[in-house]
């Protein structure tokens, strides 16, 4: 079955659903007019623990600072701090988008160190406590001596013999070499393997060992076809000890792979070991204009030797206009399903982050895109959905960043959704429809009721023209207004925190057929 649901989040700050709590926060972590954003995230039962940087100029660069802080499960900011490398004095960065490795009350991570008088990015290896943000160690890895630079692609893991395993590729000129380092618990290197590759241009995302030896990597390369033609494709390497590739194997022909994904952080196996990848396809689009294309999301399966498609899934919510293009960062595994994370960006329209969640067997079953709340188009710049993770009580997760155009600055952005990507009761039983604005049904339904904080509209239709939403007193006086074009399944937001206790109607007006739908609520 292809089914999508498609929804849409003018977020809110704070709602409880079913008895867990649903947030949206853009936090003060610090940094000069709040500038920050967040990278990656660790759900532990007490705190929500999240990594980023920091700028201490307006623009980013050399200038950011990680930080470590920990939120309540409410969306409360409850500490930041910096993240200092006694060892290291110069400003340096985490190696976004490598997700960390946890154990106990450590976590291990890349981060790429911009040494002083030095160009040349070197890759560290670093073990910091979550509590405290205290850095217990930190080696630089492979003593690279020459300009090397880390491709985007990392790993890190542990073995089955407790080894810290890393994987990195390394870029050099048109070559990229990659390497799979083996450390003791105390960084001591174990072992260095020099992966021999069939192509210069295979690029490597993880890596597992196996109990023969072994390992398994899987990344992407580019395959040259007749007549010079070159797309991309996944791709699965065996290889031995000593660095020799056993077998190279790519993945069924598939719809042409764009390199619009993060693809260390898309690729992950379920529990029978078979492969799912999440990834994006090309579509060029001539009649737009010669340059025009839209990048398309879709997750596929194989099996764990891949050589067999299991399923395929594309994921397209219309309707947008121009050239949509979805850019993914993350992928989790959740009881029924995967989800991924990432970006839309349309040249008519703008940005918001996106969700999409497919079943185990494959199944289009929701996707969701986001914008701050209250924020109008205009103000939202680039989105970018850089983790996600499920908590312990089965929520989402989702740590990122949003661009604000208003202030000019990045502001951090973390949620935290119920296990369907609402922050609001039942957001998936809207479909995408459309009907017009004076039907004789409802067409919108409004929640909570009573409400504290938040109101929120969920639109059943959608309209090309904008209409007005409006919040008037028991005495008829209008005491809110704003203009908005609804899209069947999009929820949006009014705060009704500044209201006075009591009864009130929401009113939804048409401006050219003068067609009402009206609304009463309990502000509480």
């Amino acid at each position: 079955m292809y089914r999508i649901l498609y929804s849409f989040g003018l977020l809110l700050n704070l709602y409880v659903v079913h008895g867990q709590t649903t947030f949206s926060v853009l936090p003060d972590v610090g940094g000069i007019n709040r500038q920050a954003m967040g990278i990656l995230s660790v759900p532990e039962p007490e705190d929500i623990i999240i990594m980023g940087h920091r700028f201490d100029t307006i623009l980013p660069g050399s200038n950011a600072k990680p930080y470590l802080a920990h939120f309540s499960y409410d969306g409360e900011l409850k500490f930041v701090v910096p993240i200092v490398d006694s060892l290291y004095e110069g400003p340096f960065s985490l190696a976004y988008p490598i997700p960390p490795y946890q154990k106990n009350d450590s976590i291990y991570y890349f981060e790429a160190i911009r040494d002083i008088g030095d160009p040349f990015l070197r890759p560290y290896l670093t073990e910091l406590n979550i509590n405290t943000g205290k850095i217990l160690r930190s080696i630089v890895l492979l003593n690279l001596q020459h300009p090397l630079l880390p491709n985007e692609p990392h790993d890190l893991n542990y073995t089955v013999n407790n080894e810290i395993l890393l994987l990195s590729s390394l870029i050099n000129g048109d070559s990229v070499q990659t390497y799979i380092t083996l450390l003791d618990s105390a960084f001591n290197e174990v072992r260095l393997i020099k992966v021999k590759d069939v192509s210069k241009k295979t690029f490597a995302s993880i890596c597992n060992k196996n109990l023969n030896g072994t390992f398994d990597i899987v990344g992407y390369c580019l395959v040259e076809q007749e007549l010079g033609n070159v797309y991309d494709s996944f791709y699965l390497d065996i290889v031995d000890g000593n660095g020799n590739v056993l077998e190279h194997t790519l993945a069924p022909k598939l719809i042409p792979i764009s390199r619009g994904v993060y693809f260390s952080r898309t690729i992950l196996q379920d529990k029978s070991n078979n492969w799912i990848i999440g990834g994006t396809f090309r579509q060029d689009l001539p009649d737009i204009c010669s340059d025009c294309y839209e990048l398309i999301p879709y997750i596929f399966s194989t099996t764990p030797d891949f050589k067999t498609l299991r399923w395929q899934t594309k994921f397209f919510d219309v309707p947008y206009y121009g050239a949509p293009q979805y850019f993914l960062h993350s992928m989790t595994q959740v009881e029924d399903g995967f989800i991924v994370s990432g970006e839309f960006y349309n040249y008519n329209g703008f940005d918001n982050g996106v969700l999409f969640k497919a079943s185990d067997n494959g199944d289009s079953l929701w996707m969701k895109h986001y914008i701050p709340l209250n924020w109008n188009e205009d103000r939202v710049g680039s989105v970018r959905f850089t983790d996600i993770q499920t908590s312990p009580y089965g929520t989402i997760i989702v740590t990122g960043a949003v661009g604000d155009f208003q202030e000019n600055i990045i502001r951090p952005w973390i949620l935290q959704l119920d296990k369907d990507g609402c922050l609001v009761p039942d957001c998936n039983a809207v479909g995408t429809h459309h009907e017009d604005v004076e039907s004789s049904q409802e067409n919108f339904t409004i929640f909570p009721n009573p409400a504290s904080t938040e109101i929120y509209v969920l639109s059943h239709i959608s309209s090309a023209a904008s209409l007005t939403i409006s919040i008037f007193s028991i005495q008829g006086i209008e005491i809110k207004k704003r203009s908005f074009d609804p899209r069947s399944g999009y929820q949006y937001a009014l705060p009704v925190n500044d209201l006075d206790e009591g009864l009130y109607f929401l009113v939804v007006t048409d401006p050219k057929s003068g067609h009402r739908e009206s609304h009463q609520f309990i502000r509480k």
